[in-house]
């Protein structure tokens, strides 16, 4: 079965015409855009094993999406769009749009997704909990978030699936108003026979703060951006990340900034663990725009070798429009200190007692980092599954 125009359109029979047109839209321009290309430079290639996605329907695709949260507004997007039609209309597919194969599809055949809208000068005391479960072999989850001016709030999805195999597509949109501070956090552990694609954009207003967290260990590829548009004077950002990738797995993480106004900063910290015959890739950026003076931005990833035969690679990268400005990046790939390790057998530990402890050391800088504390004791207890 293939995706054509009659599928798309009964896909929701019901659902508003502006969707229908959206979703014929994006399958029209899907058709033009050329094959995947998964090779960035001359020999870094980061490539899903026998994906041909021209192949992936919506077929037994079944939408999965739950939150919970106090002093919030929760909706599917088709019940949001009956009430808040032009906020919906005027924020929807705002950040990403059809840019490759992997969006366009996603504009395609999302199910109905998520609305959540925090209220003006709402503060919010207990994070926003969004669960997400991956359990049909097509998934396409799409995340609409408003955070109106003067709020605050904690969003965390945790992603598991109950499936070992299938294919898994996810957009997150979160739009921040002026005075705000809002953290998202996402914690990805499906199966290890999964293909995972996931797009994460914010545009943040003046004054405000996006903080975002991508913990991934799951899947057998994992494609994964967190992007944060810093559109509005004073606005700022942070990008922490950590994954584990063993066996075969492998892991292409991009985080980057765009500074579209003066006195933005963005600050962005990786660490990534790996073992067996795994790959992985880090691609970070800095975008300072040439109407964002007095902007700084940092950008760090580190990947921590744990035998040999692995593929790591790293690039950072800078784009600089303005003088008026303050940048710095760099990042490490490595091996487990050799001296370190007879340091602390000398000391009575087993060889793989200092290695897992010289693992857990390598997190900590990360860790001491993230405030939410159950974010923190999920990526501990992966690592410390992953080392036995």
């Amino acid at each position: 079965m293939t995706v054509t125009q009659e599928t798309i359109k009964q896909l929701y029979i019901n659902e508003p015409e502006f969707f229908q047109n959206k979703r014929l839209k994006a399958f029209e321009i899907f058709k033009t855009l050329p094959k995947l290309n998964f090779r960035h430079g001359i020999n870094i290639v980061v490539s899903p094993d026998n994906l041909n996605i021209d192949e992936i329907t919506h077929e037994d695709s079944i939408q999965s999406l739950k939150a919970k949260g106090e002093n919030v507004e929760i909706l599917s997007l088709h019940e949001a769009h009956k009430k808040y039609k032009e906020l919906i209309e005027a924020n929807f597919s705002s950040l990403v749009s059809e840019e490759d194969k992997i969006a366009a599809l996603h504009l395609t055949l999302w199910n109905k997704g998520l609305f959540i809208r925090i209220p003006k000068n709402t503060q919010l005391t207990k994070p926003i909990e969004i669960s997400t479960l991956m359990n049909s072999k097509r998934q396409f989850e799409y995340i609409l978030i408003i955070a109106e001016d003067n709020t605050q709030a904690t969003i965390l999805e945790t992603i598991k699936s109950t499936v070992e195999e299938g294919y898994r597509s996810s957009i997150v949109e979160i739009i921040v108003g002026n005075n705000s501070n809002i953290q998202y956090g996402s914690l990805q552990s499906i199966g290890k026979n999964c293909y995972n694609f996931s797009i994460n954009r914010s545009k943040i207003g003046k004054d405000s703060h996006m903080e975002w967290f991508s913990g991934n260990f799951g899947s057998k590829f994992t494609r994964m951006e967190s992007t944060s548009i810093l559109e509005g004077k004073g606005s700022s950002t942070k990008n922490l990340g950590a994954f584990f990738v063993s066996e075969n797995q492998q892991f292409d993480i991009f985080t980057s900034a765009i500074h579209s106004a003066p006195n933005t900063t963005s600050d962005m910290l990786v660490k990534g663990a790996a073992k067996d015959k795994a790959k992985s890739l880090y691609r970070g950026l800095i975008d300072i725009r040439e109407n964002a003076p007095g902007s700084n931005g940092y950008q760090k990833q580190d990947t921590l070798l744990l035998n040999e035969g692995i593929e790591a690679d790293a690039i950072p990268k800078l784009l600089i429009g303005n003088n008026e400005v303050s940048c710095t990046h760099g990042a490490t790939i490595g091996q487990i200190d050799k001296n370190k390790i007879f340091y602390l057998t000398s000391r009575g530990l087993t060889k793989k007692e200092a290695e897992s402890e010289m693992v857990k050391g390598f997190f900590t800088p990360l860790l001491g980092r993230i405030s939410n504390e159950e974010i923190k004791q999920y990526i501990e207890s992966i690592v410390e599954e992953r080392l036995k």
